[in-house]
């Protein structure tokens, strides 16, 4: 019994870190590894990293989810070009 919450203890990890992995860059995934959670605010600095001609965009659209299930796929398609376009030109 313990070999077997052991494996899936390993497996749901493994998981969870391909999934970072799909997300983050090795370098945060490291960090927030070693970082305590009352730290990583304080720190978080130190996962900056420069980059010509790339820029990586984190966001939350408010009622994105909602808005997407009541319009046409080609309508959200062009709701997000649009946003995504006006980032580019900042």
């Amino acid at each position: 019994e313990h070999s077997q919450v052991r494996s899936t203890l390993t497996a749901l990890a493994e998981s969870q870190l391909e999934l970072l992995s799909s997300a983050l860059p090795q370098h945060a995934i490291q960090f927030l590894a070693m970082e305590s959670a009352e730290a990583v605010p304080e720190h978080v600095g130190q996962l900056a990293r420069a980059h010509q001609g790339v820029t990586i965009l984190f966001m939350d659209i408010v009622a994105f989810t909602e808005m997407s299930k009541n319009c046409k796929p080609v309508e959200v398609m062009v709701f997000l070009n649009t946003l995504f376009s006006t980032f580019d030109r900042l």
